[in-house]
């Protein structure tokens, strides 16, 4: 394991996951929110969002977070490993709302500088239509990009805790 992505949709633990995974690998970890985000919550530009990724998978070992589906087809293949937490939506929507309202007007650590939480409607909407809205999609683009890699598809935190303790032992 050198190159592991962890996807999934909002509330879903993604960036929880990968702390975790990097204190037991060390693997170099980019939470892509970081990436993708300019202050005021301006989106870079697909070009230059492009370059950035391809940049970041090129690297020997990662752990990369974020969805970004419209990445899959730069960083799949580059993956060994794919972990993708399909949380329901009645455990991550509720997450998005804690999340918005115990950090509202701070920057999480796994933001870009400049984005700090807010309620945002448009993103609560995206929110609570993820699942439905891009689970063939993610089914897809693991057949299409990733046949080489590992998956693991969780649905809920015991699955994802359990394959976490079999890496620490």
């Amino acid at each position: 394991m050198k190159r592991v992505m962890v996807i999934g949709g909002p509330g879903s633990g993604k960036s929880t996951l990968a702390r975790r995974l990097h204190a037991i690998t060390e693997l170099p970890l980019f939470h892509l929110d970081q990436f993708y985000w300019r202050p005021g919550w301006r989106k870079t530009p697909r070009e230059e969002w492009e370059r950035i990724v391809t940049g970041l998978t090129a690297r020997d070992e990662w752990i990369m977070d974020g969805g970004y589906d419209s990445s899959f087809h730069v960083r799949m293949p580059r993956a060994d490993t794919i972990i993708w937490l399909d949380l329901p939506r009645r455990i991550a929507f509720p997450r998005v709302l804690k999340r918005i309202a115990m950090g509202f007007g701070r920057v999480r650590q796994d933001a870009a500088p400049g984005c700090p939480e807010w309620l945002d409607w448009e993103f609560l909407r995206w929110a609570w239509t993820f699942q439905r809205a891009h689970d063939a999609r993610y089914r897809q683009a693991l057949v299409e990009y990733a046949s080489h890699a590992n998956v693991y598809m969780f649905t809920g935190s015991r699955g994802a805790d359990r394959f976490l303790e079999t890496l620490s032992c």
